[in-house]
């Protein structure tokens, strides 16, 4: 059997093809947010990846509706 890809590209193809998400490959701290200069993205970030490969978080579904995390705002009913 030969040599497919790097562990990480035959990850990122698994999460796609079953629909499970998308590997993010920086996701180190990063934007103007303090908290996501100090932390990175967090577990429960709900958002997108943007056209230069970083990713947008627009809410956090384990913070409360009035965290910082959630200052864009939350799904209508978000509990």
């Amino acid at each position: 059997m030969g040599y497919c890809c790097a562990d990480s590209q035959m990850y990122a193809r698994q999460l796609l093809v079953k629909r499970h998400g998308y590997l993010l490959w920086i996701p180190e701290p990063f934007g103007h947010s303090s908290l996501y200069k100090t932390k990175g993205v967090l577990i429960g970030d709900v958002g997108y990846v943007t056209q230069d490969g970083g990713f947008q978080t627009l809410f956090n579904i384990r913070a409360p509706k009035g965290h910082p995390t959630n200052r864009r705002g939350v799904p209508e009913g978000f509990q």
